[in-house]
């Protein structure tokens, strides 16, 4: 429902550009599988050269690989310089258009929402909060693109490129670098679950103390020459702080709940490598075999944890 009442705020011209963004997405998913992919072969050709044979696409080249193994390791230097060079030029030019897209979407909402309110009846402003609409033209217009657009925005770019990464996996013969992503997509599911009911409720609570201090606010500089004659300024001020401390503990306490899932995530990553790490050395695996394996499911591990803590 939230999401098909955002929608209906877009302009076609914001439509068509939401789907450019979509695309941007998923090129940019693709560079980020690229940049992940390319690891195999370079580590397998500085430290495991024989290993270079098991690598399905490199199999036909395996031994012209390692007859210029020396040139190898430049030309997978220079392309692994290009590839995170490309994609990072590429993330600059996505996340300015996606601000931008942002910045005329606030535009647009606040020009609708202003001539909406003009149109309505003298006894509209006469029955509304003052605060109340000037919240929401101004306070809750750039919320509306900051923390709902722009993270619709990151939700759909994260879950493209943890889709890219499952994807290399897969294609990849590494099924156990799922080890890797299901605990960590277990913990976010079983933490939104917890904490959404509580998002919900301080931003209901936030919204409100917005509306309460943006009237008390109003009634302060219209009503002044009232206040210079009034026996309870201790009182205004008392009540100023009080909803100003409200709303702030809210923020405070929004703060410390994004830093929770990182802090998990980050624990539950290094435990399932440490993990895997021991299992290899148990197993008496080559220890070239391992610095290559371990090199790739730390770039998973990289990736997929800040992916996960964005969504």
């Amino acid at each position: 429902k939230d999401y098909k009442i955002a929608w209906s705020f877009l302009s076609n011209k914001n439509k068509r550009k939401f789907y450019i963004i979509i695309l941007l997405f998923i090129i940019l998913s693709l560079l980020e599988i690229i940049s992940i992919g390319v690891v195999i072969p370079f580590t397998a050709a500085i430290f495991s050269p024989d290993t270079i044979s098991s690598i399905k696409f490199l199999k036909d080249f395996s031994g012209y690989l390692k007859e210029n193994q020396d040139s190898l390791i430049l030309i997978f230097c220079f392309l692994f310089f290009i590839i995170f060079l490309l994609k990072n030029i590429f993330l600059l030019f996505v996340q300015r258009f996606i601000n931008y897209f942002i910045s005329d979407v606030k535009v647009l909402v606040g020009k609708k929402l202003l001539t909406k309110f003009l149109k309505q009846e003298y006894l509209f402003f006469m029955s509304s909060k003052q605060g109340k609409l000037i919240t929401i033209l101004n306070s809750e217009t750039q919320i509306l693109g900051d923390n709902y657009i722009q993270s619709l925005m990151v939700l759909i770019s994260e879950i493209l490129i943890l889709l890219g990464i499952l994807t290399l996996i897969i294609l990849t013969d590494n099924a156990k670098g799922l080890l890797i992503v299901i605990p960590i997509a277990f913990l976010v599911y079983l933490f939104v679950k917890k904490i959404n009911k509580k998002i919900k409720s301080w931003s209901n609570k936030r919204v409100i103390l917005a509306e309460d201090l943006s009237t008390l606010n109003q009634r302060i500089f219209l009503g002044i020459r009232d206040i210079y004659f009034s026996t309870n300024i201790v009182g205004l001020i008392d009540n100023y702080s009080l909803l100003n401390k409200g709303k702030n503990d809210l923020e405070v306490k929004n703060n410390v709940v994004q830093l929770i899932p990182r802090a998990i995530l980050e624990i539950t990553g290094l435990s399932v490598i440490l993990g895997y790490i021991l299992y290899l050395t148990s197993i008496d695996i080559n220890k070239d075999l391992i610095i290559s394996n371990l090199t790739f499911y730390f770039l998973i591990a990289y990736r997929s944890i800040p992916s996960f803590n964005k969504i």
